[in-house]
């Protein structure tokens, strides 16, 4: 299943498995362990949305991921953060969920190819030659499936957000 194709409903879908709810926030919420959350007085679940990093949330501020982890795994240990371990952002799920160091988890995501680093061809500070300039704003063809910014910042080796920044006329003229 891939990342660009998959939904959190198909996510928390397990025949295999039994939905466990855990009080969070203060007990007015439950998350359960398929990465959903709903109200613990009227049991209707939240709606779910994606922030700009792609992380889900609901109302609040805070990444339903670390709310899953806090209520299963118990407090995020100091000097940890929680690791998905598919690489996927919208599965917040309790078995894809882990507290590991931050460079475990860069060095998780640059294994996955999540990160670019010098060693698979760019790193953060690279710059977008011209002639690479010319043909992602020929290939950007907005609302088009294989053509829009995370496909051009994949095929690239770059950020979604310098793509985004070139096309908007910021970084790169």
């Amino acid at each position: 299943m891939s990342y660009e194709h998959t939904t959190h409903k198909e996510i928390t879908q397990d025949k295999d498995m039994i939905e466990e709810w855990r009080p969070t926030l203060g007990g007015r919420f439950q998350v359960s362990n398929f990465g959903a959350i709903r109200s613990s007085i009227t049991g209707k679940k939240l709606k779910i949305h994606l922030n700009g990093q792609g992380y889900p949330h609901v109302n609040f501020s805070i990444a339903l991921h670390l709310l899953v982890a806090e209520a299963f795994l118990g407090p995020r240990p100091k000097s940890m953060e929680t690791n998905h371990k598919d690489g996927i952002k919208i599965n917040a799920r309790l078995d894809n969920l882990e507290y590991v160091t931050q460079m475990a988890n860069h060095l998780h995501a640059v294994r996955l190819g999540l990160k670019a680093t010098a060693k698979n061809g760019r790193h953060g500070r690279y710059k977008i030659k011209p002639k690479e300039a010319e043909e992602i704003r020929a290939f950007y063809k907005p609302g088009v499936k294989g053509f829009g910014q995370n496909t051009i910042a994949k095929k690239f080796g770059v950020a979604r957000s310098a793509i985004r920044q070139l096309l908007r006329g910021k970084s790169f003229k």
